[in-house]
């Protein structure tokens, strides 16, 4: 509740770009290197992680707030499984 969610959402995908970014340039510059993706993919995961829990909570507090609690949680489960 004390975050922007909006903003923090913006700065981790900010932050996974930029780390992504990083591999191409280190492989054209030094070669490929093994090390640098498990880094990268280890701190992208967290930043892909909490942009997901921002994203849904900053989705499922207005929702839930117009709609009643059991419509919200069946329509956030139902995005879930989008995904699958």
């Amino acid at each position: 509740d004390r975050v922007d969610r909006r903003r923090l959402m913006i700065w981790c995908d900010v932050g996974r770009l930029l780390l992504w970014s990083t591999v191409p340039a280190v492989f054209w510059t030094f070669g490929p290197q093994l090390w640098l993706l498990y880094v990268v993919a280890f701190l992208g995961a967290l930043l892909g992680n909490t942009f997901q829990v921002a994203a849904i909570t900053a989705v499922a507090r207005p929702m839930i707030a117009t709609v009643s609690i059991a419509i919200g949680a069946f329509m956030n489960s139902a995005a879930d499984r989008e995904h699958i």
